[in-house]
């Protein structure tokens, strides 16, 4: 498969290797439905920080992010219940049999979660935020995409990741 962008080819690959491993912003959101969550992001002592703080991935030392995408099926949902954690406000909620879409305001620009099955969760609902960070695609200012760092944080693979509110094993609103 060849994509192109504005009349010249951007990546040639199977559709799972383009969609696995995009070369630019334009295809990390090419295949895909809903569309990948591109985010901007800001540098943290323990990695980065996105959608107006309530979402955080710890990750080693990486040069040059100036986004962060992650696909609706890998961000995670669950209740919040108050705290110091920022939450997200949840602004639509679309179930589609299987799985159902929220989308989320937190930030500048919506994010959007693919949740298995039909949630309870409702528009107006505060959520807590999570991802496994590597599922996580980081992207330079050109919309390039970067190389993971080399040098691994010392959590990262140990499972750690921000989870505000109550797991899914507790009986959060992510399964």
């Amino acid at each position: 498969m060849a994509i192109s962008e504005d009349g010249a080819i951007r990546q040639i690959g199977r559709p799972v290797e383009i969609y696995d491993h995009p070369a630019t912003t334009y295809m990390a959101r090419f295949l895909d439905n809903p569309i990948m969550n591109i985010l901007p992001v800001q540098a943290t002592n323990a990695g980065f920080e996105t959608a107006a703080g309530a979402l955080q991935v710890v990750v080693g030392a990486q040069a040059g992010v100036v986004d962060m995408g992650l696909r609706p099926e890998d961000l995670r949902v669950s209740a919040w219940e108050g705290g110091a954690d920022v939450p997200a406000p949840v602004s639509e909620v679309e179930p589609l049999g299987g799985y159902t879409v929220v989308t989320l305001t937190a930030g500048t620009q919506p994010l959007r979660a693919m949740l298995s099955g039909q949630t309870d969760i409702r528009v107006g609902a505060l959520v807590g935020l999570g991802c496994d960070p590597e599922r996580v695609m980081y992207f330079g200012a050109g919309g390039e995409a970067l190389p993971k760092s080399a040098q691994p944080h010392p959590w990262e693979g140990a499972g750690y990741e921000r989870r505000v509110g109550v797991s899914a094993r507790s009986g959060g609103a992510n399964q």
